[in-house]
């Protein structure tokens, strides 16, 4: 796991929400266990963290996604949310402006 911050897609679990440590040590373990996120030759980098903090770093809108699904699912299973407002996606791309990636938290746009 990389302590490393990143800009990318940060969703932020409520502390205290289930145990907190608890709760995020298994909701990283889906995301890596899911193959979805970005490698570096075989290493997984697809869900930095930093404190209460997670970046979601995929190679395909689809991919990305579907990392955010399982986000929600889990939080909704543990009965948390993440504060929208504060997430966001980057798309790096050669294009000069990229198409929006179009992805959804539950019924929110990110």
């Amino acid at each position: 796991m990389s302590p490393i911050a990143s800009p990318y897609n940060a969703l932020c679990a409520r502390e205290g929400c289930c145990q907190h440590s608890t709760c995020v040590d298994d909701l990283l373990n889906d995301l890596e266990n899911s193959n979805l996120g970005c490698r570096v030759l075989s290493t997984k980098c697809g869900n930095p963290t930093y404190a209460d903090d997670i970046a979601l770093i995929a190679l395909s809108p689809l991919n990305l996604q579907r990392m955010v699904d399982i986000v929600f699912s889990y939080m909704n299973k543990w009965r948390c949310d993440i504060n929208v407002k504060k997430s966001n996606v980057i798309v790096f791309s050669k294009m000069r402006n990229p198409p929006d990636a179009g992805i959804m938290y539950g019924s929110d746009f990110l």
